[in-house]
């Protein structure tokens, strides 16, 4: 991930969430503890199925592994497809990745 990408996912949140709103994520992804584990596991293993609702299924997934950044999102759902990928992007943010790393 480039520092670039990392922008734009702050850009995301912020356009998402508002200043005030995105401001309190932001901080509380910097200072939420590092996870290492792949979106397998962390589908598999944190996220609660919602009924077909991807949004709360990712959200739920991110209260079992960053409860101080899920507490500080806004439970409102303002453009589900946006939300669901900004969602993705604060798991990866927090060190969920695409595969299993090499040991």
């Amino acid at each position: 991930m480039t520092y670039e990408d990392i922008k734009e996912i702050y850009s995301d949140i912020i356009d998402l969430w508002g200043a005030e709103d995105g401001e309190k994520i932001i901080v509380a992804v910097h200072t939420a503890p590092r996870v290492d584990m792949s979106f397998e596991d962390f589908f598999r293993h944190h996220c609660i199925a919602c009924g077909g609702n991807w949004v709360a299924m990712v959200y739920s997934g991110l209260k079992s592994i960053a409860p101080t950044v899920a507490a500080v999102i806004p439970d409102r759902v303002v453009n589900g497809f946006k939300e669901f990928t900004t969602l993705h992007n604060i798991a990866y943010l927090l060190g969920v990745h695409e595969v299993s790393l090499p040991d």
